[in-house]
């Protein structure tokens, strides 16, 4: 059984990886799907995260494509 996890901790866990470069700049994230079943949380919580992460600039959506690490100076 997967482990659930609280929007802000999954907001954490995503700005670790890109930062770390495991999700390098471009890269493409998991569907919503497969990361709410990676975290444990409903496809609305990783909603959240995307959305409040592109907020930040961390990430991009592209309509019908996905969500992307965003390209970094």
């Amino acid at each position: 059984m997967p482990v659930r996890y609280d929007y802000r901790a999954i907001m954490e866990d995503i700005q670790g990886k890109v930062a770390r470069s495991e999700w390098p700049a471009g890269f493409k994230l998991p569907t919503p799907r497969e990361l709410a079943a990676q975290y444990g949380v409903s496809a609305a919580t990783i909603r959240k995260v995307t959305d409040n992460l592109q907020l930040l600039g961390v990430l991009e959506g592209h309509q019908g494509v996905g969500v992307f690490v965003t390209e970094r100076d």
